[in-house]
């Protein structure tokens, strides 16, 4: 039940420039061996009409982790996939497996799961696809969108970076919305995959319709930097977005995001970063906060890898129990023992970095928390290693978190304020960037002075306040931070 290919290969045994393949045939079997007939198949899904069954109109659920255990060894293997599906093949019916379901913790308050576990089961000869079905109650409505940005590549002085915009309906009911996107003030964006997007001086606005429950949407944005000295190696450059939708979103935390990218001067294709960027703010920064990691891979061989495969030892740092999936270029088996993260791309054919460059590369993108007991000084490495089919591992850098007490290269002034639309009619935006302070009130007066509207206790680095009852006429933003400084802006309502 797999693809094949039939390739042959011409190789000269001195040079592997000349190296190449002829396609010759692909195909699938119907049937093969035992080994490939036989399986167990997982399925979790969200069980509407509480039967016990899963029915036509119900949809997979993969807000979630499969738990395997062998042989009652006490190991458990938590496997994740995108699918809310997972295949376990055993060519020996003497092995034994206990197979059950857990619901992730931050859905806890809006899906139960009916007391469904599988014990000592085996695959044996003859015996074709086992089904098994984790039904998973709705208890109650909710409604949440998340966005995330993905670093497609690194950003080099006088070359082009793309970034990947991903936004979800990780709730139940169809939203509409619109998606704002603020650049790093050193770059430009240069296009945008999605036609709809409205490219403004400090980044983009998009408005989106009709996401459907569970349904993820994705598009990518080319920025150019400028050559040095305007840009320096070891900079910063920073991304924001924010997402907002109709309904009242119950994880306002997935609602925006940052990433801090780091300048460098070539191109690794196979590597590791994270968004914050290599410092941390310690101020910013509590036990319910993320580091979010990209993993990036590239075939440079010279034929397709069938298969590819990532491992992660995280250190006791972190809080294995809290990694969360954002995003992937192919679909995957997420698989962690204790500490370790393994990544399968079975069957991946990434082809190689010659025949075609986009379509050689893929990454992961996952977050995890931190265990407490980090403070400033504190360093959180980690790094990551790729196989592509037999071949020996590549190690990727190890890129190493430190938690600071100031971001030294960061200062405080009216430039790191940008207000956007101005002129506005029902929304404005109001974002602080490369600034180590937060957001924490926004008051609007009149010309006069009179206090006409007030946001409170806000600590974010973007807001987005309601203006609609505004009359038409020349109002003063007050912007105050958390450490109680402030600034003033002009805004025009019309």
């Amino acid at each position: 039940n797999h693809l094949y290919h039939i390739k042959l290969v011409i190789a000269d045994r001195l040079d592997s420039l000349f190296d190449s393949t002829v396609f010759i045939e692909a195909g699938g079997f119907a049937a093969g061996p035992p080994q490939c007939n036989d399986q167990i198949q997982l399925i979790s899904f969200i069980d509407f009409n509480n039967n016990g069954l899963k029915d036509n109109n119900e949809v997979n659920f993969n807000f979630g982790t499969f738990i395997v255990e062998k042989n009652n060894n006490g190991i458990q293997d938590f496997v994740t996939t995108p699918s809310g599906t997972h295949f376990v093949y055993d060519n020996s019916s003497l092995n034994t497996y206990d197979f059950s379901y857990a619901i992730n913790n931050e859905f806890l308050p809006f899906y139960s799961l009916q007391n469904t576990s599988f014990n000592d089961l085996n695959i044996s000869l003859g015996s074709g696809t086992q089904v098994l079905y984790f039904p998973v109650n709705l208890t109650q409505s909710y409604n949440d969108l998340s966005v995330a940005i993905i670093p497609l590549s690194d950003p080099r002085p006088g070359f082009e970076f793309a970034n990947k915009i991903i936004y979800k309906n990780l709730g139940i009911t169809q939203t509409s919305g619109n998606l704002n996107f603020l650049k790093d003030i050193k770059t430009s964006i240069v296009s945008c995959s999605e036609s709809g997007v409205l490219i403004n001086p400090t980044g983009f606005i998009f408005n989106f319709t009709n996401l459907q429950p569970y349904e993820t949407r994705t598009f990518n944005v080319i920025m150019s930097v400028p050559i040095s000295p305007a840009v320096n190696l070891n900079e910063i450059l920073t991304s924001n977005a924010n997402i907002n939708g109709t309904g009242t979103d119950f994880d306002l935390t997935n609602n925006a995001t940052s990433n801090a990218q780091i300048v460098v001067a070539s191109y690794d294709p196979n590597d590791k970063i994270e968004q914050h960027g290599g410092k941390i703010l310690i101020t910013n920064f509590s036990s319910n906060d993320y580091l979010t990691y990209t993993i990036r891979f590239q075939n440079t061989g010279t034929a397709s890898a069938i298969n590819v495969i990532l491992e992660d030892l995280l250190t006791n740092q972190f809080d294995e129990n809290s990694i969360r999936m954002i995003s992937s270029s192919h679909d995957y088996i997420l698989e962690r023992i204790g500490n370790k993260l393994t990544w399968k791309f079975n069957f991946i054919n990434l082809v190689s970095i010659l025949q075609d460059f986009n379509l050689s590369q893929g990454f992961v993108t996952f977050k995890a928390k931190l265990k407490p007991g980090f403070n400033v000084g504190t360093i959180v490495p980690n790094m990551a290693k790729i196989y592509f089919d037999y071949n020996p591992a590549i190690e990727t850098n190890t890129f190493n978190s430190e938690f600071v007490s100031v971001l030294a290269n960061m200062s405080f002034n009216e430039s790191n304020f940008i207000i956007y639309p101005n002129p506005a009619s029902k929304f404005v935006q109001v974002n602080l960037q490369n600034a180590i302070e937060n957001i924490q009130h926004i008051s609007v007066n009149d010309v006069l002075g009179k206090l006409v509207k007030q946001f409170n206790n806000l600590s974010t680095k973007q807001a987005t306040i309601d203006v609609s009852e505004l009359e038409k006429g020349i109002y003063l933003l007050e912007i105050t931070t958390e450490n109680n400084l402030k600034k003033i802006k002009k805004l025009i309502i019309e």
